[in-house]
């Protein structure tokens, strides 16, 4: 599921079984916040990716980071990951 919607983000979070979130880091950061805080509430297993145009060091509410000029195979390779 894909949309650019918080309200619709946060209703497919509440009512999915789901393993990974996407999440665009420039996003505004209470709304980076409030989706993640919301899924490890539905989906506390589930892993939190964060794409950027930039490096971080470490990716606030993620658990991995990808830079988004990688390419697809990085983000599958990350999404992989256990």
């Amino acid at each position: 599921m894909t949309t650019e919607d918080e309200n619709a983000a946060l209703e497919q979070i509440r009512q999915m079984d789901c393993g990974v979130l996407l999440v665009y880091y420039s996003l505004p950061h209470p709304v980076r916040k409030r989706l993640s805080k919301a899924f490890r509430q539905t989906c506390p297993e589930g892993r939190i990716i964060a794409i950027a145009n930039m490096k971080i060091e470490k990716p606030e509410f993620a658990d991995a980071f990808v830079y988004g000029l990688e390419g697809p195979e990085t983000l599958i390779s990350t999404i992989l990951q256990r």
